[in-house]
């Protein structure tokens, strides 16, 4: 049956015809492919899949387990040869192959300053770190630093949990707030404190 237009401009016989001309190798903008994050995906029996992790599945015979993470070997993640792919077993084991600072028993690189420093200058990190390290990644002096520069900013969780939410001033709600000389009392003993964790 041949489409016959009901409107002036009307090139398709429904919104349906419209958008299959649009979709895939058939849109003006396609370049091979949807991405995400770099990534190319691909539609798999009505699912879409990263091709990456894909050609993997097919070449083991078998679904990736989601803690388990390809990596591209040239760093070109449009590269999804056989050859370029490596299968990793967990997140953290790919982050310590990316990790390009100095790293030892005894000794650590900060990532901030770069100067390779004790292991007890730096804080103890989270103990379920994906990168198997178990010290931050900035040294202490950094750390501290760093938010001292967010309390100057008036961005800092501490001056929020302190200043606006205080439990000595009874309820605890964000509408208990201090007055301009308990502010500038807190933030003085809160600096104190900030320069004696950096000496």
């Amino acid at each position: 049956m041949n489409f016959i237009p009901t409107r002036q401009r009307q090139k398709y016989c429904s919104r349906r015809c419209y958008f299959a001309t649009r979709t895939g190798p058939a849109h003006p903008n396609y370049r091979g492919g949807s991405l995400s994050r770099g990534y190319r995906i691909i539609s798999v029996h009505g699912k879409r899949i990263l091709e990456h992790r894909y050609v993997m599945g097919q070449y083991l015979g078998r679904t990736l387990l989601s803690t388990e993470v390809v990596h591209h070997r040239d760093g070109n993640k449009l590269n999804n040869s056989l050859e370029n792919l490596e299968l990793i077993p967990s997140q953290g084991a790919h982050a310590a192959q990316h990790y390009t600072g100095f790293r030892s028993d005894t000794h650590k690189q900060c990532k901030k300053c770069l100067e390779i420093k004790l292991r007890t200058e730096f804080h103890a990190g989270n103990r379920r770190s994906k990168n198997g390290d178990p010290n931050h990644t900035e040294c202490k002096t950094c750390r501290a630093a760093y938010y001292h520069e967010r309390w100057n900013q008036g961005i800092s969780t501490y001056q929020q949990r302190h200043v606006v939410c205080s439990t000595r001033r009874g309820s605890g709600h964000r509408s208990a707030k201090f007055t301009e000389t308990e502010v500038a009392e807190i933030r003085t003993s809160y600096a104190a404190g900030m320069m004696r964790a950096v000496s």
